[in-house]
């Protein structure tokens, strides 16, 4: 028996069972025997099912928005980071599979409704980088002065939106030209010319 299991052990294999299993068929003991300890172990950890699941879910999301994040900071140039920003953000699910399949089973997890969204805390994280992200392109002149906290949220649910068709919905029609010339009418409407 492991004497500490760190948070991120715990939160990947209750995501990797949850998306093999569903929330509903997955244990606690299920969790617990993966993780190689008790069940009264793993209560050390999370209240119930439900608030494993949930937080679960949001190590998941934070993780993604982190992994985006590391990589617009290494990349040059505003109109780089922005194409860096839109692209990985999308693709990272392509590379997550359980976080994938988890998504695609409970579709609650990204609503089209935000009164909905019960991670929007975490959801409002990854769209302040893109809006942080205006604000640097706009004070180095290359983007227009428009509404930097209106123009995030209407690029941030066109995102949502491919996030919902591709990896929620599974629209095979959703396809990789369609988000670049999306991101490129976005970035178009950005730009000074």
């Amino acid at each position: 028996m492991k004497p500490r299991i760190p948070q991120s052990e715990i939160y990947s294999t209750a995501i990797k069972l949850f998306a093999e299993k569903g929330y509903e068929k997955t244990t606690m003991n299920d969790i617990a025997e993966d993780l190689s300890v008790t069940k009264s172990n793993l209560y050390l950890y999370a209240e119930n099912k439900k608030n494993l699941y949930e937080n679960a879910i949001r190590f998941g999301l934070t993780r993604w928005h982190l992994a985006v994040n590391e990589k617009v900071k290494k990349t040059v140039g505003i109109e780089a980071k922005f194409r860096t920003l839109c692209f990985s953000a999308y693709n990272y699910l392509k590379e997550e599979g359980n976080l994938r399949k988890l998504l695609h089973r409970d579709q609650s997890i990204f609503p089209i409704n935000s009164e909905d969204d019960r991670f929007s805390d975490i959801n409002y994280t990854a769209m302040t980088i893109l809006e942080n992200l205006i604000i640097e392109g706009i004070q180095q002149k290359v983007f227009r002065k428009v509404d930097h906290n209106r123009a995030a949220r209407y690029i941030y649910s066109v995102y949502i939106m491919f996030i919902i068709k591709t990896y929620v919905k599974d629209d095979t029609t959703t396809d990789d030209n369609l988000l670049d010339t999306a991101v490129e009418l976005n970035l178009n409407g950005l730009l000074i010319r």
